[in-house]
């Protein structure tokens, strides 16, 4: 089959890059810009206007932007997208009040027939990095979905600060862009995970020799790629395919975060678990034993898995676009 013009996109974004971020760097900044660009004119300049406020917008949404780039504003918002991951250090002063782990998914389980449960299931974090610290619990959002609302009536509330509605506005590009990765949507529970896998976090797969998490396969779907410019050019690759178009996925009007979640968990269960034939070694396993075997992801699996993701993203894009448009509309 010959590839079409944005699967050598991805390909040069896949090629050209050094930092492997993947769907937590080159895929929510890609998918902050498809939205950014899909913004009425007179939501995007509310938009820039509030994201000044953020706290920290110089040192964490402007810090990385290069020298020269023409476009603070643009740069800023694709930055957002990706703030609440930024946040995950405890060396960032709003780590302690805003990090929130459990926001970034839903455990919504995949039930193989062998599972026997020999504890209660885990709740741990299907997107938590390790040594990614304590939160303070709150009596607010659980999940991902609760999240998404709570922060949507903060951006609606004319008594709330334009500095919160900065927060806000990040958590809500990062948040829609995360519901839209199928590992965010669907945990596997089976006699090899009886407690679940954490969102593939501990299934582990060789890809091209080398051990990764599939959680971290489909964090990267999108590429690794650092560049603004080679963002912008993957975003409005994206916006401009024939199969990717806001007019070609008429589902996109589909504005109920439930559906979303739905949407997500069953290309988790058919595409990223291959409805439960995807073989792989348990973390537990190999970190006990280096030696356990690690069997390779099946041929084809990741040229699925991108056409998966690039979907997902133009959805997440211009939903959120969606979502921004009809919050900042007044």
């Amino acid at each position: 089959m010959r590839p079409t013009s944005l699967t050598l996109v991805v390909c040069a974004v896949i090629v050209y890059s050094n930092i492997a971020f993947g769907w937590n760097y080159t895929g929510h900044r890609t998918i902050a810009t498809i939205a950014y660009d899909e913004l009425t004119p007179a939501v995007r300049a509310k938009v820039d206007a509030i994201l000044k406020a953020h706290p920290r917008y110089e040192p964490d949404l402007l810090g990385e932007m290069p020298q020269g780039f023409g476009e603070p504003e643009r740069f800023a918002f694709a930055m957002s997208g990706y703030w609440p991951d930024i946040i995950r250090s405890q060396n960032n002063p709003m780590h302690f009040a805003h990090h929130k782990p459990m926001w970034h998914y839903i455990d919504t389980r995949f039930q193989l027939p062998d599972w026997k449960p020999s504890t209660a299931p885990s709740t741990a974090p299907a997107t938590t990095p390790s040594g990614a610290g304590a939160t303070t619990r709150t009596a607010e959002a659980q999940n991902v979905l609760e999240a998404i609302e709570q922060n949507r009536a903060v951006l609606r509330d004319p008594a709330r600060s334009d500095a919160d509605k900065a927060v806000a506005i990040c958590w809500l590009a990062h948040l829609v862009a995360d519901l839209h990765q199928p590992l965010h949507a669907t945990t596997l529970y089976s006699a090899q995970f009886p407690e679940g896998d954490r969102g593939g976090n501990s299934f582990i797969v060789s890809v091209h020799r080398q051990n990764q998490n599939l959680h971290a396969v489909w964090d990267e779907m999108l590429g690794l790629q650092t560049s603004p410019t080679m963002i912008n050019y993957l975003a409005a690759g994206i916006r401009s395919d024939p199969n990717l178009r806001r007019e070609a996925m008429p589902q996109v009007s589909k504005t109920d975060p439930a559906v979303w979640r739905q949407e997500s968990h069953e290309l988790g269960r058919a595409v990223a678990y291959r409805n439960g034939t995807l073989v792989g070694a348990s973390n537990d396993a190999v970190r006990r034993d280096p030696t356990t075997p690690v069997p390779p992801l099946p041929q084809g699996y990741v040229r699925d898995g991108e056409s998966v993701a690039l979907r997902r993203a133009a959805q997440a894009g211009y939903r959120l676009a969606d979502l921004l448009n009809a919050a900042l509309a007044q």
